[in-house]
């Protein structure tokens, strides 16, 4: 098939029932019947050789091709978007950079801040890593902060930048830093903990913390949102781990002592991106050329 023979309104159309999940939606948003819509895509498929779209039940899904050909939509249309704001005058561009909800909300605005500008709007999604890793690989956000790098399973080409690596503190309220006591770290069996999900690169350095200790602490919140992490901390539910970076922050900003630190923990924040020299200045910012070492402040 050759590049001329594309019908871009067809790829349109298809772009749109694939996010609206049906067809009859994508028909009220493009003020068209369904069945124009359908024809229309059975076109594309033929153009493009292969199915895009499949039955599953009452309603339809993308099929494997169907979502790399969507992937490319995205960026087309997003494109064309950007091309229309540059015609009309507008300076600023959107950028989307996906944010890992267990990264600790300090260090997420320590490494953020770095890309704000006049002519940029930063458009922020929090989600797990993996999620969010997929949605960089179909292009639909331009970087991702992550607490580990790019897994295994990944086979898009990636490049994983290190923004952050700090050995762990450990807090938690005056009472359980009581019941703990100087009998590091013996002592940590003696309380609960507030933890981040199993898969998370904290959760696991952790638990191999803990088996070298031949510790088995229980656990009484998993939560993967440290600022909730922090709250549920203040509020004596348990003991939590966090970047010894942020010790001063969080002893300002929440009711709980620093109960002991490690260097055989580490948290770490890395700036992934698809490409390895991205020509964005939004996007060069987030990789930084230093660690960051976050400031005292408000710890979220």
């Amino acid at each position: 098939m050759r590049e001329r023979d594309l019908n871009y309104q067809h790829l349109r159309y298809f772009r749109t029932v694939a996010h609206e999940g049906s067809v009859q939606r994508a028909a009220r948003q493009l003020h068209l019947a369904p069945s124009t819509i359908s024809g229309q895509i059975k076109a594309l498929e033929a153009d493009l050789g292969s199915p895009l779209l499949e039955r599953a039940g009452r309603g339809i899904v993308v099929t494997n091709f169907g979502r790399q050909i969507l992937a490319h939509a995205d960026a087309i249309f997003a494109a064309g978007q950007d091309v229309v704001r540059v015609a009309s005058g507008e300076r600023r561009r959107d950028v989307h950079i996906g944010v890992s909800s267990v990264l600790p909300k300090l260090i997420v605005r320590e490494i953020v801040t770095q890309a704000s500008g006049d002519d940029v709007t930063l458009v922020l999604h929090s989600g797990t890593a993996d999620d969010l890793l997929g949605e960089l690989i179909a292009r639909r956000v331009d970087a991702v902060l992550s607490d580990g790098p790019t897994p295994s399973w990944v086979t898009a080409s990636t490049h994983d930048h290190e923004r952050v690596s700090s050995g762990i503190a450990v807090f938690g309220a005056e009472s359980l830093a009581e019941i703990i006591g100087t009998d590091l770290p013996n002592g940590l069996n003696r309380v609960p903990w507030i933890v981040p999900p199993k898969g998370t690169v904290l959760r696991s350095a952790l638990e191999s913390w803990w088996e070298d200790h031949e510790l088995d602490p229980p656990i009484s919140v998993v939560v993967d949102d440290s600022a909730v992490m922090k709250a549920l901390g203040d509020a004596a539910v348990g003991i939590f781990a966090a970047p010894e970076t942020m010790k001063d922050a969080i002893l300002e900003s929440y009711r709980v002592v620093c109960i002991g630190t490690t260097e055989e923990v580490r948290e770490r924040a890395f700036v992934i991106t698809r490409d390895s020299n991205p020509t964005d200045p939004a996007i060069r910012a987030l990789w930084g050329d230093e660690v960051v070492a976050p400031e005292s402040g408000s710890a979220r």
